[in-house]
């Protein structure tokens, strides 16, 4: 540090970055590196929870947040974590990006993984780059789910009624079904001018099904020894690495297949969260210094103990660490060889679910080429939706025998 005069000292810009619960530490180291870097602008926090302790008063903090918008004096960030931001966007709230992301010299669409980029499209423009993600579906044993030739709501049912001593899936409740079934068949109850029909048969319907009896729904902590006495058919699967992609398969002994959930066309799908996300406001007056954080924010270093990062760089970069081989040598500091001959392979790592722990060794190209395409036909992920929030309020009273299925419909 060396004293200056104070007239000499830069006065910063000030950007408000909003966020409606507490920020992360790598949200707030961030913040300090890009404040530390930039002459020009300094970002400041804002959080609308007032009791950070109290995760109980979310919906307070989001209202506050909202009147701030609404009343013209809102933040020129937005982190979007706890806010159905798709909803924001459609409203105009939220900054097209495309228009920063076309800049010579500065970040654009390629840099980040093609996937990516087109689930969070929304009809054609672009309000925000998660920063990782994580991949979710449902996987089974091929011999069950390769029989059917579509994969809908109505095979589903089915599948349940032609074994009906066999829970249908390990890891999800009633509540998580509906959610995933709002997720991909949202379009059967809203329709293109967005008026909800919740009122006919196809929404009692699902209600009844999930309380179609005790099978329908597994939640615990053995899924490998309930999978070894055949007690389920479906296993959802939560793809946070590409260790946690080869796990799950050795998890089924080989016998396993991404069934994906079940959708109203019939394609399996795969829901990809992202996660870090952050907008500019269209409101802002500092846009250029709102850019400038989210530009470098974008591209900082991503914790990836629990997600992927989207920039493509850095993906390649774990994928190229995954998929080289390691051999084992003996004291003498020979290659040690198998039965066949063949070099034995190190094991790179552990990784483990529940009752389950497999030895993970180098990623190989057949394994690399079944997780882009899993990526390939991921969806984004919305569980923030404001419709997907009501259905899941109304439908408790339901669930817990207060109501029936057509009153709640």
């Amino acid at each position: 540090l060396s004293k200056v005069e104070k007239s000499k000292v830069p006065i910063k810009e000030v950007i408000t970055l909003a966020i409606v619960a507490a920020p992360s530490d790598e949200l707030n180291r961030a913040v300090v590196e890009f404040n530390k870097a930039n002459h020009q602008y300094r970002v400041e926090i804002k959080s609308y929870l007032e009791d950070q302790a109290d995760w109980s008063k979310l919906t307070d903090a989001r209202n506050r947040l909202m009147a701030d918008l609404v009343s013209g004096n809102g933040p020129d960030l937005i982190y979007l974590e706890h806010l159905d931001w798709v909803n924001l966007a459609k409203k105009g709230v939220l900054e097209e990006l495309t228009p920063y992301l076309t800049r010579e010299g500065g970040i654009g669409k390629e840099d980040f993984l093609e996937a990516v980029i087109k689930a969070y499209e929304i009809e054609g423009s672009l309000y925000t780059i998660p920063r990782g993600f994580t991949l979710n579906t449902l996987m089974g044993k091929e011999v069950v789910v390769n029989t059917l030739e579509k994969w809908t709501f109505a095979d589903i049912k089915t599948l349940m009624q032609d074994y009906p001593e066999t829970a249908l899936i390990y890891g999800m409740d009633a509540y998580s079904f509906i959610r995933m079934y709002m997720q991909y068949g949202e379009a059967i109850f809203v329709d293109e001018n967005n008026q909800c029909h919740f009122d006919g048969p196809e929404f009692a319907e699902l209600l009844t099904f999930v309380t179609q009896g005790e099978n329908a729904f597994v939640m615990g902590f053995s899924p490998r020894a309930d999978f070894l006495l055949n007690k389920y058919h479906l296993l959802k699967v939560d793809i946070t690495g590409l260790e946690a992609y080869q796990m799950y398969f050795q998890f089924f002994k080989g016998e396993g297949t991404l069934a994906g959930y079940p959708t109203a066309d019939g394609s399996r799908g795969v829901l990809l969260e992202g996660s870090e996300m952050m907008a500019i406001s269209s409101q802002s007056t500092k846009k250029e210094g709102a850019w400038a954080f989210l530009e470098v924010y974008l591209q900082g270093e991503v914790s990836t103990y629990w997600q992927m990062p989207t920039l493509a760089s850095a993906f390649e970069e774990i994928t190229g660490k995954a998929m080289t081989v390691e051999y084992e040598y003996d004291k003498e500091g020979n290659l040690k060889y198998d039965k066949a001959g063949n070099p034995v392979q190190k094991v790179k790592t552990q990784y483990g679910h529940y009752d389950f722990n497999a030895d993970i060794y180098a990623l190989t190209e057949e394994e690399l080429e079944g997780f882009y395409e899993l990526l390939k036909h991921a969806v984004r992920g919305n569980s923030e939706s404001m419709i997907i929030q009501i259905v899941i309020e109304e439908v408790s009273p339901f669930l817990s025998g207060q109501k029936t299925a057509e009153e709640v419909a």
